[in-house]
């Protein structure tokens, strides 16, 4: 994976930063909920991770993220082949 793929822009991040504080939640909330952990929630905000297929859709639809917004996450995100965690049903 090259270097550009490993981070995200930066005004991506924010608008994750955005999503989450919209539904009033700290990290620990958003983790609770989305089974995603808050040091990983604040990586990608900060543009230091780009998440995988499986966390982007978990992101999408639990911080009610959708037209543009959604589509370009999706499109930023890593394949999810090889790896060992998958969101909860």
């Amino acid at each position: 994976m090259d270097n550009a793929k490993r981070h995200l822009p930066g005004d991506v991040g924010q608008s994750l930063r955005f999503a989450r504080r919209r539904r009033g939640w700290s990290f620990r909330v958003a983790e609770r909920n989305l089974a995603v952990s808050a040091g990983y929630l604040c990586h990608l905000e900060r543009g230091r991770r780009v998440p995988s297929t499986a966390v982007a859709e978990v992101l999408i639809a639990g911080y009610g993220i959708d037209g543009p917004h959604a589509e370009r996450l999706r499109s930023l995100a890593v394949p999810d082949v090889g790896r060992w965690w998958s969101p909860p049903p």
